[in-house]
């Protein structure tokens, strides 16, 4: 075990400690050999300008504020937990939190409802197999990019109880994130979108971008969204489909419309 910042057990790095640590390429905290890393109260400069943690286990976030002004990665193959306030300055940075790095499909990332992550306009990536996300997710006025893992199909909308996907995005999670636009990405699998209101992405300020290898469909319930594009092999469409204020864009080899469904685009 890895602690950083306050001591939570295990090899020990205080704030002082890692503010001295020089190196003119990454700074590597933890590795194939740390099961769990757990940071609480620590604060990483601008200088080196590339970090990568990484745990066999959990990555933790907890108690006190814990910020970075550098380019950032946090890989965990199992859970990454963020219980408090995350924070990564300097604009134009990349920053990734992965959990079940190695897709081996046992990982989720969780934000509490204690916890926090706000990216100063940077642009912020999220892998996972699933997410549990109740509380604030912002990248500003860049994108925010949300991928399963290989395989994994994701539910989009809802309740979060859908059993079409590994990865499954409620209508209450979606609510939490900020960011100019978003992007969901099954890379090898599929998308399925469930009843979504326009305000429960109303904090992405354009476009909702569903990417899958596969199909996506939207059924079991209406899905309306200010501006939506939409990329897979097949697009299937049982229930109604309506953007507010940008384009709808559907891009695809095959199409299926079901027999009195509507689609609307009010802009």
């Amino acid at each position: 075990m890895l602690s950083l910042g306050h001591n939570s057990g295990g090899l020990h790095l205080s704030n002082a400690e890692v503010g001295r640590i020089r190196t003119r390429t990454i700074l590597n905290l933890g590795s194939l050999q740390t099961d769990y890393v757990v940071m609480d109260g620590l604060s990483v400069g601008a200088r080196p300008t590339d970090v990568h943690v990484t745990a066999t286990q959990d990555i933790r976030f907890v108690n006190n504020p814990v910020t970075f002004a550098t380019r950032v990665g946090f890989h965990a193959d199992r859970d990454v937990t963020v219980a408090t306030n995350l924070t990564v300055t300097g604009r134009g940075q990349t920053v990734i939190l992965s959990a079940d790095s190695a897709c081996a499909g046992a990982g989720s990332l969780r934000v509490t409802k204690q916890g926090s992550v706000r990216v100063v306009d940077s642009v912020l990536t999220e892998q996972a197999h699933d997410l549990d996300i109740m509380g604030p997710v912002h990248s500003g006025e860049v994108a925010t990019h949300i991928v399963g893992c290989s395989g994994v199909n994701i539910a989009v909308g809802g309740n979060g109880q859908a059993v079409t996907g590994q990865m499954r995005v409620s209508r209450e999670e979606l609510q939490q994130f900020y960011s100019r636009n978003l992007t969901l990405s099954a890379v090898t699998a599929s998308i399925f979108v469930y009843d979504t209101f326009v305000s429960d992405t109303n904090l992405v300020r354009d476009r909702i971008t569903l990417l899958a290898r596969d199909n996506i469909v939207f059924g079991g319930g209406s899905s309306a969204f200010k501006s939506l594009r939409a990329v897979a092999n097949a697009v299937n469409i049982s229930s109604d489909l309506k953007v507010t204020e940008g384009h709808l864009v559907l891009e695809a080899h095959r199409y299926h419309v079901f027999a009195g469904v509507a689609i609307q685009s009010e802009s």
